[in-house]
């Protein structure tokens, strides 16, 4: 998304050396998929895809992802049910994490383009947390939504066409 667009620009333009990662949930906008791969990767040449292979069956009727996550729990992630985010996401992204520290035998830094605005939720998180498998960094917690967009305009970066046209 917009956000975590510009915190990839902020984290290359302020020389921190990252890996950007794209959590798969196999259920983005085909013009997602199209924007990382043959945009984004042309920005930021060492973007990694991760995924949570348990809801990728090839044998399995549906489609890999979140179409294998609900026929498996048999039913629908909900605001209450957050099934979609710990099992698409997070547990694909701590399991990358417990690798990186597994590889270089230091706890990961985390970074996260959430900002407070988003939800009330998120206004109560800080900016660094430590947490049990890696330092949680939100550099861009405390930008507002102009920020953030004006931020993507003034590197010259076209964000995802679903923005652009009103999708997202």
């Amino acid at each position: 998304g917009k956000d975590s667009l510009a915190l990839c620009l902020y984290l290359k333009n302020n020389g921190i050396r990252f890996t950007p990662v794209f959590i798969d949930t196999g259920h983005e906008h085909p013009d997602t998929y199209h924007y990382i791969h043959n945009y984004l990767s042309t920005i930021f040449t060492n973007i990694e895809v991760i995924r949570e292979e348990l809801y990728f069956k090839e044998d399995s009727a549906f489609k890999g992802g979140f179409e294998q996550l609900v026929d498996l729990n048999k039913e629908f992630p909900s605001v209450l049910r957050r099934s979609c985010t710990k099992h698409l996401k997070m547990r694909p992204l701590i399991r990358y994490l417990n690798k990186k520290r597994k590889e270089t035998r230091a706890k990961p830094i985390s970074c996260s383009g959430i900002r407070w605005q988003e939800s009330s939720k998120r206004s109560k998180l800080s900016e660094i947390e430590d947490i049990d498998e890696a330092t949680w960094w939100r550099p861009v917690i405390s930008w507002t939504e102009k920020n953030i967009i004006d931020y993507i305009n003034e590197n010259n970066v076209k964000p995802t066409p679903l923005y652009i046209d009103g999708g997202a």
